[in-house]
């Protein structure tokens, strides 16, 4: 890795974009190398620039961030995700590192906050939200790799009630 950290944003608002392009332009040491608003265009723009870190919402309109972050791993491409979110549940932060995000920053954070936390992600140190590193760790010792999330015990549930896949579909 060279001294810069490049850095794609993936974020569906505008306005958000926006300000984290303003905000880590003035860096000297990261330097943005392209943003995408969806799933799709994240992808295709990580696959062109082989960024050192992605810095991914978990909510997407199209694609949810845990889905591209599992994309990245399959891949075998060498860039590290951080998960930058509003969400601090449990199947939110266990859905992402099952993906394959290697940290997790809440964005009720500050923006020093966010530098720490690429520098750290760039280099594989992990990077957690103080407010949820005790649910991180509950998270990795309560869960083995194969247990099921919250929404797929609801739609097995569903399964079992011989519902069909419309009506599971319309029920989530």
């Amino acid at each position: 890795m060279t001294d810069e950290i490049r850095v794609v944003l993936v974020h569906d608002h505008p306005a958000l974009l926006a300000g984290l392009r303003v905000f880590l332009d003035a860096v000297q040491d990261i330097v943005v190398v392209g943003e995408a608003a969806t799933g799709k265009d994240a992808l295709a723009l990580i696959e062109a620039q082989l960024p050192d870190v992605v810095i991914l919402d978990c909510v997407l309109s199209r694609m949810p961030g845990a889905e591209i972050a599992a994309q990245i791993a399959r891949r075998g491409w060498p860039t590290r995700v951080l998960a930058f979110t509003a969400y601090a549940d449990d199947e939110s932060i266990q859905e992402m590192f099952q993906a394959g995000a290697t940290d997790y920053l809440l964005k009720i954070k500050r923006f020093d906050t966010l530098i720490e936390a690429i520098r750290a992600t760039a280099v594989g140190k992990g990077y957690y939200s103080m407010s949820i590193v005790d649910r991180i760790i509950a998270l990795r010792t309560e869960t083995a790799p194969g247990d099921l999330t919250r929404r797929e015990r609801h739609v097995l549930a569903l399964v079992a009630q011989g519902k069909t896949n419309r009506e599971i579909a319309r029920q989530l």
